[in-house]
This record gives C-alpha cells, structure tokens and sequence, in this order.
C-alpha cells in the first residue's frame, strides 16, 4: 500500500507536458458572447498551441472543450518533449455531441506507439452528462512526441466526439509497469 501511495503522489506531481489541454487558454476570446462557435482557420490562436493538423479545418470549440465537426476526418496535433525510454500515462475526457447517432470515435495517435481508439455512446436522456475519463500508458521513442487527436467516425455525422482535459505525465520509474 505504502509503494502505491508513493507512485500515485509522485504521478501527480509529475507536470502535465500537453499545454491547453482543457481548451480553457485562449489568444483571444474566440466565439464572443456565444457558447459554441465553428472555427476554420488553421492558424486560428484559440487553441494553441495545438495545431489543426488535417486537410479539414473546421471545428468547434466552447471555451472548454474541442470538438471536430465531423462529416469529415479531423485532427489536431501538439508537439511535446519527451525522454526515450521514459514511460508516461497519457489521459482524456471524452463525450460526445448529443445530435446525430451514438457512437462517437475519437483516434488518439502518439509518436512511435499503435493508434489507440475510444468510442463514446450516449447516455440515456438528452441533457445528461456522460464523460469517459480514458487513459494508456506508453514509452516514448524520441525525444519530442507528436500526440495527435482526430475525429474516427462514423464519417457521415455533422458532429463528433467531444474532447477536454488532455493530459501526459512522466509515470515515475517505481509506478511504471
């Protein structure tokens, strides 16, 4: 008990890499006085630094929280420093758009590790709160890691998965696996 109180202290302490991560740190005020707004630009500074790393670029964003719109396949991307050989625990949140059919699918790809999906059903009635708090763990192959976020479908929806508080942590070398 004692070495797993440790190891769940110290993975706390253990600085969050991915800057943003709950889409709270805006440039600028992006959607105004409205909740949601649909953004298109790809240099647009409301997320950063995360990086519209699709061909499609449209989006939407709530001041908490990234969406892609997603009658089509999108991505966004941020670049972190990783140690290789180094285990880290990457997390999410994820929920979905109450519009359209259930199942939701978001693609989370990290340098150098197998694509991990998720999928997202709705939970009964149309105003409940249904987060999946989603993690794995993996090693880092390089010195810097692209941890990229996309939209997996299904493909003919107008809008998609529903994504907050991206975090990856150093595990520390007694917690790793």
């Amino acid at each position: 008990k004692f070495v797993a109180v440790l190891a769940a202290t110290a993975l706390a302490a253990s600085p969050n890499l991915i800057v943003n991560g709950g889409f709270e740190d805006h440039a600028l005020d992006a959607c105004g006085n409205r909740k949601w707004c649909h953004i298109t630009d790809p240099t647009f500074a409301a997320i950063a630094p995360w990086k519209v790393t699709s061909a499609n670029k449209k989006f939407e964003i709530d001041k908490k929280v990234w969406s892609p719109n997603s009658d089509k396949p999108y991505t966004i991307s941020q670049t972190i420093a990783t140690v290789p050989g180094k285990h880290y625990v990457f997390k999410v949140a994820l929920n979905q758009n109450r519009c359209q059919a259930d199942g939701k699918k978001l693609s989370v790809d990290i340098t150098g590790q197998e694509t991990h999906n998720f999928t997202h059903n709705k939970s009964p009635g149309p105003f409940t709160s249904d987060w999946h708090q989603l993690k794995f763990q993996f090693v880092a192959t390089s010195a810097e890691s692209v941890v990229s976020l996309s939209d997996a479908g299904p493909s003919n929806l107008s809008c998609g998965p529903v994504v907050d508080d991206v975090e990856v942590r150093e595990i520390p070398k007694c917690a790793a696996k």
